[in-house]
């Protein structure tokens, strides 16, 4: 039975890749077109620091990524190397003509002054904008990153066998607070389970 259904796999793996190679390419001007009919508007996220923190930044990326992929949008990816790049960065961006810019983990002076400055551009903030006002071009949301922190530390309080564990935060931050205290009550409710 088992080499059966192997036998059929294998079959319809070599069939598949058969009649693919057997279809027409597409010319250089029908893919042009697909990808300009496909793209329903821009998007830059702009990172705070480079790639490579495996957290945040690196998880939007793969968001962007993902969203290449899967939607009708065109997302780059524009990396800076820390708060001394993050003004020219958006200003690139603005030049570049994005429908949208997502600067991340910014500081929220320097976006409310450029989204005055260009009220034409729109603006999506995913990290605290504390502000009594937005202006209408820029919209602020916050991710609920403590509902995965909480499950995480679940996972860590159930896994300690010496009724230890430990978090490293980046820092005392409202975004990274946000971290450590789902993770700490993560920890804490399975202790008390």
């Amino acid at each position: 039975m088992k080499s059966r259904f192997l036998y059929a796999v294998s079959l319809l793996v070599v069939l598949t890749m058969v009649l693919t190679a057997c279809g027409a390419q597409p010319t250089e001007e029908v893919i042009a077109e697909e990808v300009i009919e496909e793209a329903e508007f821009t998007a830059a996220l702009i990172t705070p620091n480079p790639l490579g923190d495996r957290s945040f930044i690196d998880s939007s990326a793969r968001g962007i990524e993902r969203a290449n992929e899967e939607l009708p949008v065109q997302a780059d990816v524009i990396e800076t190397q820390g708060v001394a790049e993050h003004e020219s960065a958006i200003r690139a961006a603005i030049a570049q003509g994005y429908d949208i810019i997502l600067p991340l983990a910014f500081d929220a002076e320097l976006l409310l002054n450029i989204a005055a400055e260009f009220p034409e551009q729109k603006f999506a903030s995913p990290s605290e904008v504390f502000a009594s006002e937005l202006p209408d071009n820029l919209i602020a949301f916050q991710i609920n990153v403590h509902e995965s922190s909480f499950l995480v530390g679940l996972i860590a309080g159930s896994m300690t066998q010496t009724k230890i564990v430990g978090a490293v935060v980046g820092g005392d931050a409202p975004g990274l607070n946000q971290f450590f205290y789902g993770y700490k009550q993560g920890v804490w409710k399975f202790a008390r389970l």
